[in-house]
């Protein structure tokens, strides 16, 4: 696969590398998600239920 500079233009380019940088940021900063655990019935349940229970 050949460059692509000569198809985008230089200020498409920037914004291009400013999202992904952006989007780079946010990944990064993410809140992971609660892991679920299973109950005896194999229903899934957060760990805050099942540390209730």
């Amino acid at each position: 696969m050949g460059p692509y500079a000569s198809r985008i233009a230089p200020r498409d380019r920037w914004a291009i590398v400013l999202y992904l940088k952006t989007l780079h940021e946010t990944r990064k900063n993410a809140v992971e998600p609660e892991p679920v655990a299973e109950d005896e019935s194999g229903e899934g349940q957060s760990a805050d239920e099942a540390a209730a229970n």
